[in-house]
């Protein structure tokens, strides 16, 4: 398994979250990176979704869960450099897979082999 890495995202309030290892650049070039890229709606925003699992899990007997709040999970494979792979990821969230007024994003990067 290659070295996990958490890596930014975006907290409620707009900010941006940096956390993990911030690389030289150029460091780790022609190394292929997982993406692992989890969206989660922001906590002020209603999940209905979230509701009927729980519903649906107290149904099945699981009385002790109090709440769920249902996400999008991604992988997405890039071949780059770690900063870039980070500074591309990040567009990614901010441009297409999040919606930046209802929902937050994270992501951790992992080596992989090529």
């Amino acid at each position: 398994p290659g070295a996990r890495i958490a890596i930014g995202g975006s907290r409620a309030n707009g900010q941006s979250v940096s956390r993990g290892i911030s690389p030289a650049y150029g460091e780790g070039a022609g190394k292929m990176y997982l993406a692992k890229v989890y969206i989660t709606l922001k906590p002020t925003v209603n999940d209905p979704q979230g509701l009927t699992i729980k519903g649906g899990l107290h149904t099945l007997g699981f009385n002790s869960v109090e709440s769920v709040r249902s996400g999008k999970y991604l992988q997405i494979k890039v071949d780059s450099d770690r900063a870039d792979v980070e500074q591309q990821v990040r567009e990614m969230c901010q441009k297409l897979l999040a919606n930046p007024i209802i929902e937050d994003f994270a992501f951790e990067l992992e080596k992989v082999q090529a």
